[in-house]
């Protein structure tokens, strides 16, 4: 687990107590994810003010094994631009990685498909005729790969499938 405003993950030990498993200083931990080939997903930003994204900012997603090695991270794509604002959420399925990606403090932002080494395979931003902004509060992947969506504002649940809108029947 990670508590709000740290740089590490921490396990319970049977004697109730907290133990430091993982260090990702400098910088601080904003969503984990384990992965069903037990690799860990750890979404990190610099410290400091979250917005507005300065040319400074370092907004990651690291992939580490279940000892706490680094395989790799997702900062830029294939054309050095920032993948990331600020990740929110992430869940996977298989080989595919799904994060909600915030672009404001009221969480406007999307959904994007990442694909190993630092490719977007899509991105999602929501219906064509929303209420309000979309706002991607929660994410999961189904067993059929349905990925499943809330959006906060406009009391929706979005489900896609190959990257589109599925109707519900």
């Amino acid at each position: 687990m990670s508590f709000v405003g740290e740089s590490v993950i921490k396990r319970l030990t049977c004697e109730g107590a907290f133990e430091e498993i993982i260090d990702v200083s400098p910088f601080l931990i904003r969503a984990v994810h384990f992965t069903s080939s037990r690799n860990l997903l750890i979404s990190v930003r610099e410290k400091g003010d979250v917005l507005p994204l300065r040319t400074i900012s370092q907004r990651k997603l690291l992939v580490m094994d279940s000892d706490g090695n680094h395989i790799h991270e997702y900062e830029h794509d294939e054309n050095g631009e920032r993948l990331f604002t600020v990740i929110g959420r992430v869940a996977t399925k298989h080989d595919a990685i799904y994060v909600t990606d915030y672009t404001s403090y009221d969480m406007d932002g999307s959904v994007m498909s990442l694909r190993y080494p630092n490719k977007v395979e899509w991105r999602y931003t929501g219906s064509s005729q929303p209420r309000f902004k979309f706002r991607p509060c929660d994410i999961l992947v189904t067993e059929n790969h349905r990925i499943v969506i809330s959006d906060r504002d406009n009391n929706l649940i979005h489900i896609l499938k190959n990257r589109r809108l599925c109707s519900l029947r």
